[in-house]
C-alpha cells in the first residue's frame, strides 16, 4: 500500500509508470494496483520499488482490520477472478494450494473466511 508524497510531473516517467501512479489512493494494495492496471505483476512492483526509491511515493499504514479471504478452487480462473473481485474491493485474498494449506492457514488466522 503506497501513497503520493510528491510532485510526480517533475520527474520523466514511462506511461507505465503513470498508469501505476493513478491506481495508488493509500489503501490499495500493489496486487490490487497490478491487477487493476492491466499490467504484468513483476512490471508493477517494479514500477513501484523505482518509484519508491526516487521518493515519490510511500508505503501507507495497512488498515488492521481488513478482512482476509482464502480464496480455494480447483480451477485457475476461478482462482484470478475471484482474487481480482475481491482485491478490488479491498480484501486481503490468499490462494492457498489446497485444502490442507487452506487449513494450516486457518489455524494462523483463524478469523479468515473461506
Amino acid at each position: 500500500v503506497f501513497h503520493l508524497v510528491e510532485d510526480p510531473t517533475r520527474h520523466p516517467l514511462t506511461p507505465e509508470a503513470w498508469t501505476v501512479l493513478e491506481l495508488l489512493d493509500g489503501v490499495r494494495r500493489a496486487r490490487s494496483v497490478a491487477l487493476l492496471s492491466g499490467l504484468p505483476e513483476e512490471q508493477v512492483y517494479h514500477i513501484l520499488s523505482e518509484l519508491k526509491s526516487r521518493g515519490l511515493i510511500r508505503p501507507s499504514t495497512l488498515l488492521a482490520d481488513d478482512p482476509l479471504v482464502l480464496v480455494l478452487a480447483e480451477s485457475g480462473v476461478v482462482r484470478r477472478l475471484l482474487l481480482y473481485l475481491l482485491e478490488a474491493h479491498r480484501y486481503r485474498v490468499q490462494l492457498p494450494l489446497d485444502l490442507k494449506m487452506a487449513l494450516r492457514l486457518l489455524k494462523e488466522r483463524p478469523k479468515a473466511i473461506i
